[in-house]
């Protein structure tokens, strides 16, 4: 069922945001930026998965016309739940790749690099904002969270938008780290299974398309409870996946090897051997 999925999904989240702060902790002995951020991402993901719990004991996934009446009332109210779930969702989706940009930013000692990687966190920051305060306002006050006889925006073209940015963002988080990795001293079988890591997104974007796939007419649907659940269950993939995928360079052989790349990079810098153009 949707709650059983999602709760072994969130479990493997948890796991794999606790091995990255393990491993962090026991290889270099302190936290950074990215770990904070992951560390919101998995909260959000946590609070997220608890909502859309709240919403299958309220009727999600069963027929409308198969609830009885009490049941009916339950969804009507878990409506607020449904609501929080997607604003969840969308705080997770942009903590979970900001966190690999602050990572990827690590990992370079040329300015110009350190400067995109900035750029970069910085305009995630803009669109996950933006897409927030958009979904907050999705439907007229004072109850924005209901969506049944209320005035709402076109919600469909929302998340397609949502959807779309955010297999494009995934792309770009795939790509980035290929030129700033490629310079790190380290060999190149090595560097082949770290930029593998990065690629794990490739996951979250197949995840992306089937939300995008399975969203086709829910938000004008009749049949709201049964309708929706594919399309919840698929933004359970796609928000832990993406938490999930931020950690894997984290397990410990791989961090290793960036590690080892990332001494060699800190020395040049601190020996003025870096130029802006990269090293020289």
């Amino acid at each position: 069922s949707t709650n059983v999925v999602s709760w072994i999904l969130l479990c493997i989240m948890l796991l794999s945001v606790a091995t990255r702060l393990g491993t962090k902790l026991t290889i270099i002995r302190k936290l950074e930026a990215d770990d904070g951020v992951a560390c919101l991402a998995m909260l959000f993901s946590s609070a997220q998965t608890i909502a859309l719990s709240m919403e299958v004991a309220n009727g999600l996934g069963r027929h409308y016309d198969d609830l009885d009446r009490s049941q009916q009332l339950g969804f009507q109210k878990a409506k607020q739940s449904l609501y929080a779930s997607s604003l969840l969702f969308i705080a997770t989706v942009w903590l979970a790749k900001t966190a690999v940009a602050f990572q990827v930013r690590q990992l370079t000692p040329v300015p110009w690099q350190l400067h995109l990687t900035l750029g970069f966190a910085g305009f995630l920051s803009v669109w996950g904002l933006t897409a927030l305060f958009v979904a907050s306002f999705q439907c007229g006050l004072p109850h924005p969270y209901q969506m049944l006889g209320n005035r709402c925006f076109n919600r469909a073209a929302f998340w397609d938008y949502f959807g779309v940015t955010n297999i494009i963002t995934d792309l770009i988080l795939i790509l980035l780290p290929v030129n700033v990795l490629w310079k790190i001293q380290i060999n190149r079988g090595r560097k082949a299974a770290i930029l593998s890591c990065f690629a794990s997104r490739l996951l979250v974007i197949i995840a992306t398309i089937c939300q995008l796939v399975y969203s086709r007419g829910v938000y004008t649907s009749l049949d709201l409870t049964h309708d929706i659940w594919k399309t919840a269950l698929c933004a359970q993939f796609v928000q832990n996946l993406s938490v999930i995928a931020s950690s894997i360079p984290y397990l410990k052989p791989f961090y290793m090897g960036i590690e080892s790349g990332l001494i060699r990079n800190d020395d040049l810098r601190r020996l003025g051997f870096v130029s802006e153009s990269g090293y020289g």
